[in-house]
């Protein structure tokens, strides 16, 4: 079978396509809202995933489809060996640490003139 014939929404695992094509979205696609996370830090995909149905063969399908991909080293590639199919809270346990969110810092108004005044008040 073809792997267009996975992206049918009427497939079985479309689910699983929808999966693989988001991990190649992050890696190559410098629009996608992670790729500074993924390919922008230099996360590829193997050639051999570049194939659907190799990328099934060597991962499987997840015994539910809550899982998702999970990379067990984070700052190796999408490949044999370092892919599982993995819970959120693996997910969360194996992430890169973000930076915390800094707060944003409040404009201060422009300090007026020193004759700001001037021709407002009778002299």
């Amino acid at each position: 079978m073809m792997s267009e014939a996975y992206s049918s929404t009427q497939h079985p695992l479309n689910w699983l396509y929808l999966r693989w094509l988001s991990m190649w979205d992050r890696c190559t696609r410098e629009t996608h809202e992670a790729y500074h996370r993924y390919g922008g830090r230099g996360i590829k995909v193997c050639d051999r995933w570049k194939d659907f149905e190799s990328f099934l063969a060597d991962v499987g399908v997840p015994a539910d489809r809550k899982l998702t991909l999970d990379r067990e080293n984070n700052d190796k590639g999408y490949e044999p060996g370092n892919c599982r199919w993995a819970t959120s809270k693996q997910q969360r346990a194996n992430q890169t640490p973000r930076p915390p969110k800094q707060p944003r810092a409040k404009k201060m108004p422009e300090p007026l003139p020193d004759d700001w005044l001037d021709g407002l008040i009778p002299k």
